[in-house]
């Protein structure tokens, strides 16, 4: 079902500049061009125009027109690198990575099965999310005429975040398949004792190939896990101080359960990507335990230690990194660091606005 979701992902994804528009990668036309170059625009003039309704180039509130305005310069700058850069001068990247999952499923015989599951997950994922996302938007915007018009930016980004993870997601589970066919293919040929160098070769170009293929994922997706990261803290600090400290027509339960469902979704949709980068070094570290299994079942002769040796040197030379940008590596331990860095600067922030409005009340 590897390639037909993904197709299926391409196609939704097309229509809204978050992803090529087929599989079938050919060079991007002067209209696709022009179509993202459009919605780009339209996403900067929705910004700028929010931040002047929102008057934050007059608020006297400094921690909120900082926050605030980091907030809306990461979205501008993830659609600048998703919508123009990502899906129009990145092809050759996309065509490499295309083709290395083609043939690195190839080389491993993954069967290509029909199951639906996965694109059933990903229909019900996505709708849930336009639902709830749609259902806020509605509910804060009744009664105000001009928010709908403003806001329907932000919540469309959100949107936009949200397939942008599900996209790596799908992909990620493919490289993940295709490590787990190569650990079961060890595990057989361990078991039947056919260890032998001809075998021992395939194991190092099938590590060396899914290597490659993990740094072309890196190569197309690396900034986008890091604006992911960022735009996840910056929401959810948005959210709490909105709730704490800016009025609105809302009563204040309201507010929390609005913001609340806001900060879960963007919240759950980041920690399981990071999971679904932690599936994939998992199933490398079990194909590691096998290749000591098979170091410590070959110890016949000189010559043979030795080849297994250096065939375990090339197995962990050739271990899949995932980085946000090459600034540092993403994975299940990145959970608690961004959580780490919502909560400090949050901290700082409430600090300072509690001390503004006490100095105010002065």
């Amino acid at each position: 079902m590897g390639f037909q979701l993904l197709s299926f992902v391409f196609r939704v994804g097309g229509l809204i500049a978050a992803s090529p528009p087929s599989i079938n990668l050919s060079p991007p036309t002067w209209t696709r061009k022009l179509y993202n170059t459009m919605i780009f625009a339209l996403f900067v003039y929705r910004i700028v125009s929010l931040m002047k309704a929102r008057g934050f180039f007059l608020t006297d509130e400094y921690i909120i027109l900082i926050e605030y305005n980091l907030n809306y310069w990461c979205i501008c700058a993830q659609n600048f690198y998703i919508i123009l850069l990502l899906n129009l001068y990145k092809h050759n990247n996309w065509v490499r990575l295309i083709e290395n999952l083609k043939t690195s499923g190839e080389l491993l015989q993954i069967p290509n099965n029909k199951k639906s599951k996965r694109l059933i997950i990903f229909l019900t994922t996505n709708l849930l999310h336009l639902t709830l996302n749609g259902g806020i938007l509605y509910i804060i915007s009744k009664g105000r005429t001009n928010y709908f018009q403003e806001y329907f930016v932000l919540h469309f980004h959100i949107y936009f975040n949200f397939f942008n993870k599900n996209l790596s997601c799908v992909i990620l589970q493919m490289i993940t398949t295709r490590y787990k066919h190569l650990r079961r293919i060890i595990l057989a040929n361990t078991k039947r004792n056919q260890t032998r160098t001809s075998f021992l070769k395939k194991v190092e170009y099938s590590v060396r190939f899914l290597k490659n293929t993990v740094d072309s994922y890196n190569d197309l997706f690396g900034w986008s896990v890091l604006f992911n990261i960022a735009f996840t803290i910056l929401q959810m600090i948005n959210s709490v101080t909105y709730v704490l400290f800016i009025s609105g027509k809302l009563n204040f339960f309201e507010q929390i359960l609005i913001q609340l469902c806001l900060i879960l979704g963007m919240l759950i949709s980041t920690i399981t990507l990071l999971f679904t980068y932690d599936s994939v070094l998992t199933e490398f570290d079990k194909i590691v335990s096998l290749c000591w299994g098979i170091k410590h079942s070959c110890r016949v002769t000189i010559l043979e230690e030795l080849k297994v040796k250096q065939f375990m040197k090339y197995v962990l030379k050739n271990s899949p990194k995932f980085t946000a940008a090459s600034f540092f590596g993403v994975g299940r331990w990145t959970i608690l660091s961004f959580l780490s860095i919502f909560v400090d600067f949050l901290i700082v922030v409430v600090q300072i606005l509690s001390l503004q409005k006490s100095n105010l009340n002065l």
